[in-house]
Parts: C-alpha cells; structure tokens; sequence
C-alpha cells in the first residue's frame, strides 16, 4: 500500500511541474508509466486484499521446519548455446562446467523460456499464470504469495530497475516479499555490474526458512556494459571461427557470460558458507540471438531467444530428506519444458502443499503432462 502512496505523490508532482509548462518527453513518459503501474497495483493487490486492506487467506502448507534457505537465481537474456557447460566453443562457464558432475547438481538439457521479453516471461514464471492454463496475472497468485503463506520469511534482491514499462509486473511479484533489496535506480541499459549483489548478502540475517530470490541484470543488451571489461574482456576475434553478424557483440556476449559465471559461483558460495541452504534454483528469463543479432525482439524470433540454462544444486541434507524429489529430478533432467513451468516445479522443491498447484505443469514430477510438440513460446510458437 505504501506503493501506491507514493505513485500517487509521484503523479501529484509531476503534475505540477508539467502545468508550469515542463511537459517534455521525459516527464510524459514517467507520467505514463505511473498510471500504468497504479493501475497494474490495485487490480493486482484487490486478488490479494479484502476492503480492509487486510491479506486474503490463502491455503498453504510446508513440512520444512526450522533454520532452512532456499534460494532462486534469475538470470536475464542467458541464452544456454554459449554457455561451455551446455557444449559452447569457447570456455565461458568454466564454475559450472565443474559443478555438472558433482552428485549435487542437475543441469537440465532442454529447458525453454515462454516468452522473449523479461516482463512476460517472469511474470509468468513466478505464478500460477501460464501459457497452458490462460489465467490472468491479477488472479494468479505468485510463488512469493504462496511461500509466504506456508510460513517462509521472503526476500528479493535485485540489480534490475524497480520501475519503468519493461518492469511493472515484476515490482509487483517482488513487492509482496517480506525484504526488498533494489541495487539498480536506472532503468537504461548502462552499466550496473551484478557484483552490486554480493555485499548485498550479508543484509539477509537471521534463522528459519527462507526464500531468498536474485534478480541478476546478466546477459542484458548492451553487453559491453555487463562487465569490467579491464577483467572479464577474455574473448577477441582470434578465438572464434564461427559465423556471425557482429563479431564484437558476440565477443561482449561471450565476456558476459563468463563474468555471469564468476558471480554466480561466488553467490553460491557465500549461500552455503552463510545460510543453511537445502536447495539452488537457477534460471533464465529468455535467452538472446547474438549470432544474428536479433536480441530477443519477439517480432525476429529465432530459437536462441527461447533457449535457456535451468540448473538445480541439493545439499546434502536436502537429498537425504527428500531422496523422491532429487530422484525425479534427475530422471527428468531431459525432458522439455518452458520457464512458465517454475512456478509448479520451485512449489514441489519447497514441500508446499497448496491447491494453488498444478502437478501436469511441475516438470520435475512424473506426473509432467508435457513435452516435445506440446510446449508453446510466445503463446504460438511449438517446440
């Protein structure tokens, strides 16, 4: 609600400077985008709140008791083709190309993203919303909703823009966790490095379970902009014989993956030295067409803009409580699936009982309704 109070001081003031005459470009569009977001805010929130603005019940429960952290990684236009632990030329994550053979992990082969653009694509992801069940995202309930219901304190970690057009839905979902963390006040695309995030850690404190959600600005166009270039520019045009539009964005795209890597690696490894965690979730948005240099615009899609990296780390613990849920992951670590599915399989992982689930769309179950020429991509595009 707080939220709302301050869009509407927002379209307060701009009103004022634009009636003395100030009405550029600029100040229209973020008198626009405001509206739109109060707009997006209470049809979202009048699912979740009674008149009172008291939370609506919601049915949910977990078995999982105690000091317990589970954690999602989101990546952003990570497209899994350049990635060396996914079979890529070049040497780009070489963390996860040693993490893929420990008994601990589970790099799923043939996930897909369900759409292009980061907006529509998590805003799918993290709710019951989806492309199979046509349910709308104001009368979805989102996985921070259901965590929360089921007893786990909530987090959200972010060097993504907090507001803008492109990240609307996405403030909503992450608004209704218990902490919010926002690294990133620009919503252009300069620079802001993802190791912003990892003093940003050491903030969420405190004992029993959790689910502590990352928002990376990864692979993002421009991807010269991704990473300390004077570090992490590792790739030239000698160590590349394939062919490609524009040998210089491959070369930064490439640079950023690696750098994606290295930050990735140390997330983990202040997670598992600092909470009790029992489970890793990482994955992408949509993925990126730097070959031809399409980016991921809908309207020029090709496959590298569906292919994304979805991987799974257990703790020890984790797979000696749960030994069913790591056995199906791996049985299944072959199967085709779209992110619009996380919701359903990240419900499973956490031990949430709730109605709010659907096992045909859980890909990690072997229930999964789906596969190969079931699956969609932007609503119409077959797998």
């Amino acid at each position: 609600m707080k939220v709302v109070a301050s869009v509407v001081l927002v379209l307060g003031l701009i009103s004022f400077f634009c009636n003395k005459k100030l009405n550029d470009a600029y100040f229209l569009r973020i008198i626009h985008e405001s509206k739109e977001y109060l707009k997006s805010v209470q049809m979202y929130n009048a699912y979740r709140f009674d008149v009172n603005g008291k939370p609506k019940y919601i049915e949910a429960s977990s078995n999982n008791l105690g000091d317990e952290t589970f954690l999602v990684i989101i990546g952003e236009s990570q497209n899994r083709k350049h990635m060396s632990a996914y079979g890529y030329s070049r040497d780009t994550t070489p963390w996860l190309d040693v993490q893929r053979t420990k008994e601990n992990f589970v790099i799923m082969k043939n996930g897909y993203a369900c759409n292009t653009l980061t907006m529509l694509a998590l805003s799918q992801a993290l709710t019951e919303k989806s492309q199979y069940n046509h349910k709308t995202l104001d009368k979805s309930y989102s996985l921070i909703d259901i965590a929360k219901a089921a007893g786990f304190k909530t987090y959200w970690i972010s060097n993504q823009a907090q507001y803008g057009s492109y990240n609307t839905p996405i403030t909503l979902i992450a608004n209704s966790a218990d902490e919010k963390i926002w690294l990133n006040s620009d919503s252009s695309a300069s620079s802001s490095y993802d190791e912003k995030i990892l003093p940003a850690l050491s903030m969420v404190k405190g004992k029993g379970k959790k689910v502590i959600f990352i928002h990376l600005y990864g692979n993002h166009w421009e991807y010269n902009n991704r990473y300390p270039q004077e570090k992490y520019g590792i790739f030239d045009n000698s160590n590349y014989n394939g062919k490609v539009v524009d040998l210089k964005k491959l070369n930064a795209y490439d640079n950023s993956m690696y750098y994606n890597d290295c930050i990735t690696e140390k997330i983990f490894q202040y997670a598992k030295q600092n909470w009790h965690v029992s489970n890793i979730v990482y994955f992408s948005d949509h993925g990126e067409s730097v070959l031809n240099d399409n980016k991921h615009i809908p309207g020029k899609y090709d496959d590298d803009m569906g292919t994304v990296p979805v991987y799974f780390y257990f703790s020890d613990e984790y797979i000696k409580a749960h030994p069913d849920i790591v056995k199906r992951t791996k049985n299944n670590e072959g199967v085709y699936f779209t992110n619009d599915m996380m919701y359903n399989a990240l419900i499973d992982l956490l031990g949430i009982k709730t109605p709010h689930y659907d096992v045909k769309e859980n890909f990690l179950s072997d229930e999964y309704g789906y596969g190969a020429g079931k699956l969609l991509i932007l609503d119409k595009i077959k797998i």
